[in-house]
């Protein structure tokens, strides 16, 4: 008879539980965190994504020299200048040589260097 007491005993026990607490699902049972931190996990792949996007671009995209302005006059005389764009501060455009890729080019206009004469020596 005893037994049978211990026993009735022990399931009263463990049927209290943590004193009326939620209980706690073991780890590894394949529960998820709640919604916010689920809109976490997808703002971060997002911003992880874009930030690979860019760091992809900017090591297989088209990348831009930096020549100095006598350099424009040299390779425009010698009519490597496939295009030009030309602003009140600065020239870009693009480079055509032979065997090789376009490339792209800027140089910055020497202050009070009229941009017209750009133009007329590009031409």
């Amino acid at each position: 008879m005893d037994k049978a007491r211990d026993r009735m005993r022990r399931t009263r026990l463990s049927e209290r539980g943590t004193g009326g607490s939620k209980p706690v699902p073991p780890r590894g049972s394949g529960q998820q965190g709640g919604p916010d931190q689920q809109r976490w996990m997808t703002v971060a792949w997002i911003v992880g994504g874009l930030v690979l996007v860019m760091l992809f671009q900017s090591v297989f995209g088209p990348q831009t020299e930096e020549i100095s302005f006598t350099r424009l006059f040299e390779l425009a005389e010698d009519g490597k200048i496939a295009e030009a764009s030309v602003s009140e501060t600065s020239v870009s455009g693009t480079i055509e040589e032979r065997g090789e890729d376009p490339r792209q080019l800027t140089t910055t206009i020497p202050p009070n260097y009229v941009a017209n004469a750009i133009v007329g020596r590009l031409e």
